[in-house]
């Protein structure tokens, strides 16, 4: 399990019985999960291309000697999805069965109200990178709160009756606060090749010097998504069933409410 860059993981472990890796267990799945860590200053120069080229290799070869496998399922979450994506797309002779994507952005031509904050015209990624370094949290996370003050009001108008829900929200609120700097050097790739030029979806993107296709990615592949969300739309992960060459790829997507009220019939947690 591979996580983003700007929060910390245990979202995906967040309560007994709200917690994805806790499903898998007990469905005899082995998981390991990959932990970025907390980005000091003297990682403010690492790159996309440091991640997908020498941290994930490094992870996927000890995850293979630990559990003596030959190959295994590589499932990422918003930016740890992009990055394996890109891992899978430059790397032909990957040891991976399956890519499960949960709500990733490929095509950011159509990301909605960050596409209006983040053009050329109206933010300076340059200027902000070079006077802060990595970015802290606290400003990733103001333009996310912004955009769920609508979900937000949903879910409160949903839940109302559900005697879990304050729990849940509790855990789920601590967690948004619990963010990580995003690494400098990273941010400005994030925001001026993928939203502000959107290089991945034309094959404009460069790592490490070669042109990323993602139409070399042949692995089987599911990219999950949530109807009503707010942060990465449905806009931006359809066209990854395009992108790729894989025989067997799918899109599954569910409404919010269905994930909140731990709906099993849905097909999860």
């Amino acid at each position: 399990m591979v996580y983003a860059l700007i929060n910390k993981p245990y979202i995906l472990d967040l309560l007994p019985g709200r917690s994805l890796i806790e499903y898998l267990v007990k469905h005899g799945v082995d998981i390991y999960l990959l932990d970025w860590g907390i980005p000091g200053q003297e990682d403010r120069r690492l790159r996309f291309d440091d991640l997908v080229t020498e941290y994930l290799p490094q992870a996927i070869e000890r995850v293979k000697k630990t559990s003596g496998k030959d190959h295994l399922n590589l499932f990422g979450y918003c930016i740890g999805g992009l990055l394996i994506m890109l891992y899978a797309a430059t790397h032909p002779d990957a040891p991976l069965s399956s890519l499960i994507l949960l709500a990733t952005p490929i095509d950011f031509s159509h990301a909605g109200f960050v596409s209006t904050w983040f053009t050329p015209g109206s933010f300076d990624v340059d200027s902000l990178v070079d006077a802060m370094g990595n970015v802290p949290p606290s400003f990733i996370m103001s333009g996310a709160n912004l955009l769920r003050v609508r979900g937000t009001l949903s879910l409160v108008q949903e839940s109302i009756g559900d005697a879990r829900v304050p729990e849940v929200w509790s855990a789920f609120s601590l967690w948004g606060l619990d963010g990580v700097p995003f690494p400098g050097e990273a941010f400005r790739q994030w925001i001026k090749d993928f939203y502000q030029e959107n290089k991945l979806v034309t094959n404009q993107l460069l790592l490490a010097g070669h042109h990323v296709h993602l139409s070399q990615i042949t692995t089987p592949i599911m990219t999950i998504a949530a109807e009503s969300d707010h942060l990465i739309p449905l806009s931006q992960i359809k066209p990854t069933l395009e992108a790729v060459s894989s025989a067997e790829k799918e899109l599954f997507h569910f409404a919010w409410e269905s994930f909140w009220t731990g709906d099993e019939s849905e097909g999860g947690p």
